[in-house]
């Protein structure tokens, strides 16, 4: 993951729900943690390819 990049699940407002208490991880927040793996897989090849700042 790049730095400071991640997800969060937020429960209902004003709930004391806890995301290690859900039974399963929510199918928005699985799919937002691939769509965010992903994403830093494609940047880590566009910047082993190309790198920032060039020299």
């Amino acid at each position: 993951m790049p730095t400071q990049g991640g997800t969060y699940w937020n429960g209902e407002a004003m709930k004391g729900g806890d995301y290690n208490d859900l039974g399963e991880t929510p199918e928005a927040v699985e799919s937002t943690n691939s769509t965010l793996a992903a994403n830093a897989v494609h940047l880590a090849n566009l910047l082993r390819n190309d790198q920032y700042p060039a020299s």
